[in-house]
């Protein structure tokens, strides 16, 4: 686990708010803008620690607020299945803190509930980053839904999971090729003293208390494939989609969708990046993260 995570982690609580028990940590200067990070399938608060130490750096002009979505990790799943139940979560989770206004950044799965929240809460949400998001109906395929299956076997097994992360561990550039098809780019990413380590940590925390991250990734899978209204109308704040061309886990098309109907938005492709582009185009997505958050920093900083 890089030093960066295991901080935050470190100071990660559950705390109970008018919608329910939601994990969370805090991690910056208590009086800079807040920025709320949504993690996507098999997640949890580590992964969206992941996600802004991976866009953010060691930037101490945002305050950062990884969490768990319901159904992963600390943050139980029941009565908060939906999107929009999650959003309003989020906002239960900024009325504890005392936080008035925040940005909120997602990441694949996590996307759903982000846009929910930038719509329903348009006087709270300061700007909208979606990194390799799910911005519409995403039917599960055949193949993933017999994965998680297999995954739900398996994690009744302590010593089943210990065996599957000793096998990744042991190898974790042959783990890293199913996400990363172009064996130049994976050359590349493994070449990398920043990006590799947190691409392996990405990878090991899948293992890491396994049983408690598949309620949240089954809920998923049964919210993306249901048919729902969009909001993308009601979103009224600067929005930022970043998206990799050769996304095969999340089609383009989402990012394409949310720019072409997201009054505010602008799209970022990310040439020859797949579902993980944050880790295989670090540098590049960082600096538009960060571009985007300073320009849009009077707004932000409304906290």
């Amino acid at each position: 686990m890089p030093a960066s995570l295991h901080k935050i982690m470190a100071r990660s609580q559950t705390i109970h708010t008018s919608k329910g028990p939601i994990e969370y940590a805090c991690n910056g200067n208590s009086q800079a803008p807040a920025c709320l990070l949504i993690h996507g399938g098999m997640g949890g608060i580590d992964q969206s620690a992941l996600l802004g130490i991976a866009t953010l750096g060691s930037c101490p002009a945002i305050r950062t607020i990884p969490l768990s979505r319901p159904g992963y990790l600390g943050s139980p799943l029941s009565g908060r299945k939906s999107p929009k139940e999650q959003a309003d979560l989020f906002a239960g989770l900024l009325d504890e803190l005392q936080i008035d206004r925040a940005a909120i950044m997602a990441i694949s799965a996590g996307g759903p509930s982000a846009i929910e929240f930038a719509a329903r809460y348009q006087d709270r949400c300061a700007a909208l980053i979606l990194v390799s998001c799910c911005t519409t109906l995403l039917p599960v395929k055949r193949a993933i839904r017999m994965r998680l299956g297999l995954m739900s076997l398996l994690s009744k097994s302590e010593s089943a999971i210990a065996w599957l992360q000793k096998r990744a561990r042991q190898n974790p550039a042959k783990t890293a090729s199913r996400s990363i098809s172009d064996p130049a780019l994976l050359k590349q990413v493994k070449a990398d003293t920043e990006a590799w380590p947190l691409m392996q940590a990405l990878q090991d925390s899948l293992f890491d208390r396994m049983p408690q991250r598949l309620p949240g990734t089954i809920n998923d899978t049964q919210q993306l494939s249901k048919e729902r209204d969009s909001p993308f109308a009601c979103i009224q704040c600067p929005t930022l989609i970043i998206h990799g061309e050769r996304d095969p886990v999340v089609p383009f098309d989402h990012a394409l969708i949310a720019q072409q109907t997201i009054k505010t938005a602008e799209l970022h492709p990310v040439k020859n990046a797949e579902h993980v582009a944050l880790f295989t185009h670090l540098e590049e997505i960082r600096s538009l993260v960060g571009s985007f958050l300073k320009a849009h920093q009077a707004d932000t900083a409304k906290t």
